[in-house]
């Protein structure tokens, strides 16, 4: 999606014209708090000022530039983003056309969620099928894969990706990749939330019992690689999936050395029983359910 005011362009502008940023921290530094002074400036924002600077007359686009490159709103905390001034920047947000920052409406929508469903509502934004504002909302791309089991569904974010030989690498895959698919997850995890509240042939698809919803809804990114195993990117668990199949077929005990291979005590275990040579403790005693295949999973037990 292109628009006429990139984010590098909202750099430039915050360079230009920094009044906003300015009257935040000349808030902070007269003691008031982040969200008190953060309502200060939306509401200056909100009145259009500044309107003029020397002869200048600034322009709304101007100002929305200028309030949307500010660094301070990265830093706001969550309940900032609740209130009422920043909701109807938010919303007045929305309805232009001229700005993008979708890397702050992620943060924001990461922290505050309720805000920004109020911020839509505010705006009329499901009405605007047009507007390149929808797609920084509610475009969450492919999903990858939905399990729907026991009361519980499932989304899985899917990366394949090559093995890393340095440190570096792997570093780098974790706040690269994996990130961008923390943020990924969420969009995709919203989608499905209100997809099964309002999508009956994809409920049907998958199984679910309407009497039982809502449902719990969890993600998690499965990744091919090893590297930041068990590690969260946005909130989300990160695992590999050879952890994943392990625990899907049951194979735990195939990394104890069952056969006495690796302990040098394979003659032993010729002679004793072969049923009691071949029993395997397995990771599901009371059979597979969606609920114990997430503990398992959460918990590590296929490692232990």
């Amino acid at each position: 999606m292109i628009r006429s005011m990139s984010e590098e362009h909202l750099i430039e502008e915050e360079a230009r014209l920094n009044y906003y940023t300015s009257l935040f921290s000349g808030n902070m530094q007269a003691g008031h708090s982040p969200t008190d002074a953060a309502v200060r400036i939306a509401e200056a924002y909100l009145d259009e000022k500044p309107r003029l600077r020397g002869k200048h007359k600034f322009t709304r686009s101007e100002r929305d530039a200028a309030f949307w490159s500010s660094g301070f709103l990265r830093t706001l905390p969550a309940d900032a983003w609740h209130t009422e001034p920043l909701v109807l920047a938010l919303a007045r947000y929305m309805n232009q056309e001229r700005v993008s920052n979708p890397a702050l409406l992620e943060h924001i929508a990461t922290i505050a969620p309720e805000a920004v469903r109020r911020a839509i509502r505010y705006s009329g934004l499901v009405l605007q099928q047009q507007s390149p504002s929808r797609g920084e909302v509610d475009d969450p791309g492919e999903v990858d894969l939905i399990c729907a089991r026991d009361g519980q569904v499932l989304v899985l974010e899917i990366k394949s990706t090559f093995l890393r030989r340095s440190q570096k690498d792997a570093w780098r895959h974790g706040t690269t990749t994996l990130r961008k698919a923390g943020l990924q997850l969420r969009r995709k995890v919203r989608a499905i939330e209100h997809a099964i509240t309002t999508d009956a042939d994809l409920v049907s698809t998958l199984g679910i019992e309407t009497d039982a919803m809502p449902l719990p809804l969890r993600g998690w990114i499965v990744d091919t690689s090893i590297e930041h195993d068990h590690e969260r990117f946005n909130g989300f668990l990160k695992v590999s999936l050879e952890e994943v199949l392990i625990a899907l077929r049951d194979d735990r005990h195939l990394l104890n050395d069952p056969e006495g291979l690796l302990s040098g005590t394979w003659m032993e275990a010729i002679h004793n029983d072969v049923a009691a040579t071949h029993k395997s403790p397995t990771l599901y005693p009371d059979g597979f359910t969606l609920s114990r295949f997430v503990e398992v999973i959460v918990s590590e037990a296929v490692w232990d």
